[in-house]
């Protein structure tokens, strides 16, 4: 290993000091070359520089030696900077490209996550439309219901408890008494009889009455109603539901709310029979 060591070595020097010898040596060939006249003019130009002896010439070489040597060591740093340099350009676009594929990833997860959040605001909007509408549907059953729970309430209270009802006493007694002065204003307007109108319109109060009549009488659980005819008074009547005329004071106090005088009945009226 020495020897080839040195061999290349010695083959490298020679590389260097065979042009350095050339170029010394040719102009020395070329002076033997010229001719005598020429020679003696260059001798007289110029003095022929000494012959070189050999440690001159093993000290160049040396010399030589040790230049060649300080540029293999560049050569060989240079060598290593460029492969240090190749390997961190590989490692460079190693991680250039996996940082691309990243942000490739990255863009397309970016996409997805955009498109899907389209999609959840599209449902969230049909939801919406789907509230509101429900709530407008809601907001009109319940409208609905309070008008429906109204009129169950209002007719409720024109019925007694034994037809599901919640009509009192009073205010079936109230009701009754509301219909008797219709019926008397009726009758109290001159010329009413004489006109086709009037007669109906009387029909139709004493029909009214005689409805709210029975209503009380099924509230006060009453044994019947009885519709007041000409020349009729109490003690007649209290003799054709009793069998006496002895109880028409009970009649005139089941009537109190339409009668203030137990002598004074209105033809067409009705009253209840307790």
């Amino acid at each position: 290993m020495r020897h080839t060591r040195l061999a290349r070595t010695q083959g490298r020097v020679a590389l260097v000091v065979v042009p350095w010898l050339a170029a010394f040596w040719l102009p020395l060939a070329a002076l033997s070359e010229d001719s005598p006249r020429e020679r003696e003019e260059a001798v007289d130009a110029e003095p022929a520089p000494p012959p070189q002896t050999p440690d001159q010439l093993h000290e160049k070489i040396e010399m030589l030696q040790s230049r060649v040597q300080g540029m293999e060591g560049k050569l060989r740093d240079s060598a290593l900077a460029r492969k240090t340099a190749d390997q961190a350009r590989m490692e460079a676009e190693r991680r250039l490209a996996e940082g691309s594929q990243a942000l490739e990833q990255m863009r397309d997860e970016l996409t997805a996550t955009h498109d899907r959040q389209a999609e959840l605001e599209q449902a969230l909007s049909d939801q919406r439309g789907l509230v509101e509408r429900l709530a407008a549907e809601l907001e009109h059953e319940r409208k609905q219901n309070a008008a429906l729970t109204a009129r169950v309430e209002t007719l409720a209270a024109q019925l007694p408890h034994t037809d599901g009802g919640n009509l009192t006493e009073e205010a079936a007694k109230e009701a009754s008494a509301e219909a008797f002065l219709a019926l008397k204003r009726q009758i109290d307007r001159p010329g009413a009889d004489a006109e086709p109108t009037g007669v109906k319109s009387r029909a139709e109060a004493e029909d009214l009455l005689r409805k709210r009549q029975l209503k009380l009488a099924r509230v006060t659980d009453a044994l019947s109603v009885y519709r007041v005819r000409e020349r009729d008074n109490l003690g007649l009547i209290s003799n054709r539901f009793y069998g006496n005329s002895n109880q028409w004071r009970r009649l005139f106090q089941a009537n109190r709310h339409l009668l203030d005088n137990p002598d004074q009945l209105t033809p067409g009226m009705t009253i209840v029979i307790p």
